[in-house]
């Protein structure tokens, strides 16, 4: 295809619950010369943890999207997974099988595909590498699919990189494919970014889409992205002495919780367990020094929140993570 210049507008919006998550997002986009598309998609993702104080979880997760030219042209997926997952602290990894279907205004008899595939992933501090293995089987032709990802963040700029390859098994007459790409969201103010892209995306078997190269340079507005820390003068619901950190006195109430690990600044994020007391609360270790850390506590081995009251601010990766501010009396 030749070179097309394509403006657009979409949003996101994003719902986390206990152990939920959802996603709906639509967008328009309008090509030169070419007329426009209007593209609406969604997923969820329910976590289960039948195991209690085992790494082992499972995720079921389900997705769709469907999309109309103005030429009358239409394109319809849906998707579902059975992911088993294995999260140790800053590392994890996940198995998983899969089932989609797609249909378009070409081929109105559709097609059905399965997907296994495997993954890994590693987080330190404010960076995250994650690759997989996908082996989507669509068209009666199996293919060999490897991603990989690593994303960092920084206060005003969050940079993440990705490359993929793709190939045939057998002699089917279908080329390998290799991607690779960039974006840049830099943080003008703390909800809006200016966000730089380029690359090559790979094409989609499962829709029989092609792939192509691509430069882009748009804007993003948001809820939320980074919160101020909260000012060391006012007695905010975190302020907490340092004889009462020192005596191991610091806790918190999460609902529902059958254990809860802390995982910080003070311990170089690696999760530890908590214990509670008599009142219910979810005691943090002795012996903090006065200062102001960063922390998040993890429920029932699967889900990270902040604690309810706690201020937070952005973890780098479209999460929050809480502010405790420890201090001497004056």
């Amino acid at each position: 295809m030749q070179a097309l210049n394509s403006p657009s507008l979409s949003g996101l919006l994003e719902w986390r619950g206990s152990d939920v998550l959802g996603r709906l997002s639509a967008g328009v986009t309008g090509f030169q010369d070419a007329g426009w598309t209007v593209q609406v998609g969604g997923d969820l993702s329910a976590w289960l943890a039948p195991f209690e104080g085992t790494p082992l979880h499972f995720e079921l997760a389900g997705a769709g999207n469907a999309s109309r030219h103005s030429s009358g042209f239409d394109t319809y997926l849906a998707r579902g997974d059975v992911r088993a997952h294995w999260i140790a602290g800053t590392v994890g990894g996940w198995v998983g099988l899969g089932a989609t279907r797609s249909e378009s205004a070409a081929d109105s008899g559709g097609t059905s595909g399965v997907v296994t595939g495997v993954g890994a992933w590693a987080r330190h501090r404010a960076a995250r590498a994650t690759v997989g293995y996908q082996a989507p089987s669509v068209f009666g032709q199996r293919f060999h699919e490897l991603s990989s990802s690593l994303s960092v963040s920084s206060e005003r700029v969050d940079l993440t990189a990705f490359a993929g390859w793709r190939a045939a098994s057998g002699n089917a007459g279908i080329d390998e494919e290799a991607w690779a790409g960039a974006t840049a969201a830099v943080w003008i103010l703390p909800t809006a970014a200016l966000v730089v892209s380029g690359g090559r995306y790979g094409p989609d078997v499962l829709q029989g889409l092609p792939g192509g190269s691509f430069v882009g340079i748009g804007f993003r507005l948001t809820s939320r992205r980074i919160r101020p820390l909260p000012d060391p003068s006012t007695r905010a619901p975190l302020f907490f002495s340092s004889e009462r950190a020192a005596a191991g006195s610091i806790g918190f109430r999460v609902q529902g919780a059958r254990s809860v690990e802390v995982a910080g600044d003070w311990n170089d994020w690696t999760p530890e367990p908590l214990r509670r007391d008599d009142d219910g609360r979810w005691i943090l270790p002795a012996g903090l020094e006065p200062g102001i850390y960063r922390f998040n506590l993890r429920v029932d081995g699967m889900r990270w929140i902040v604690p309810d009251g706690v201020p937070a601010t952005d973890d780098g990766f479209g999460g929050e993570v809480g502010i405790l501010i420890v201090r001497d009396e004056p």
